[in-house]
């Protein structure tokens, strides 16, 4: 009976248990919320990734563009999140935003070479040949069976450079490294015409003055190490349509998606 009594001997003894139970709950919820926040933005960033990809390769680039940006504002850290952006960009014909985003990208990943050639086809379209053949060289110089590298080097020399020769024998490399490209016969009907054009001794005083040019770009997938479809170099419009300008061009069209 004395036992009992002093265990009911204060009313407020019987609040102290349920009391300092819900106090222990509140601390833990406060000190695990903030993982579990980070957790679901991470995977909300990842899920906007997704949809943005879905309309990037429907060549929606604006409604990708809105929700590749989304998915930054919760977690910018995501992998090639900024080379998507910067080609939504290049798609639409912003250059300087396509290299800020192309350069950011870069920063976190410098052996994405995709970005690389990207960078360089920006460059290309922006009149900075020679920041543009650096990026081509760079890239070879670092991954020598990179076929892009080769297509959109020999393309940036001959079409900016007049070096028809030096450009020939990079195309002549992507052939090799790209033995089953979609486009390749394109690219072999290209080099016959410039070889006629250029490296026949019959044809007198030919050279710089109707050089056959090539309208190959649109850009590169990320992710593309399983296919040998390559990206052009940077004389096609960003939304696919043609210059009409040079009317004898080869039909090169190097970019699937």
């Amino acid at each position: 009976m004395d036992t009992k009594k002093s265990y009911l001997s204060s009313p407020s003894d019987a609040l102290i248990r349920p009391v300092f139970i819900l106090c222990i709950l509140c601390f833990l919820t406060c000190c695990s919320g903030k993982p579990f926040l980070k957790s679901s933005k991470k995977a909300r960033a990842l899920e906007l990734f997704n949809q943005a990809e879905f309309f990037f390769h429907q060549s929606e680039y604006s409604s990708a563009l809105d929700l590749y940006q989304q998915a930054e504002h919760l977690n910018p850290a995501l992998p090639t999140l900024y080379h998507r952006i910067g080609l939504c960009y290049a798609k639409t014909r912003f250059y300087d935003k396509a290299r800020d985003n192309f350069l950011k990208e870069l920063t976190a990943n410098p052996e994405n070479w995709d970005a690389h050639i990207d960078l360089g086809m920006v460059y290309s379209r922006m009149a900075r040949v020679e920041q543009a053949e650096r990026e081509y060289r760079f890239v070879l110089k670092n991954d020598p069976e990179n076929y892009k590298g080769y297509l959109n080097l020999g393309i940036l020399l001959i079409n900016k450079l007049d070096q028809v020769s030096a450009g020939i024998a990079q195309l002549e490399q992507y052939l090799k490294w790209a033995p089953y490209s979609k486009k390749r016969s394109r690219i072999e009907a290209w080099i016959i015409l410039l070889k006629e054009e250029f490296e026949n001794p019959d044809i007198e005083n030919s050279e710089h003055k109707n050089t056959p040019k090539a309208d190959p770009e649109e850009h590169a997938p990320v992710r593309v190490e399983n296919q040998n479809v390559a990206p052009g170099e940077d004389e096609e419009d960003q939304d696919g349509e043609k210059d009409t300008q040079e009317n004898n061009t080869p039909e090169i069209d190097v970019i699937d998606h």
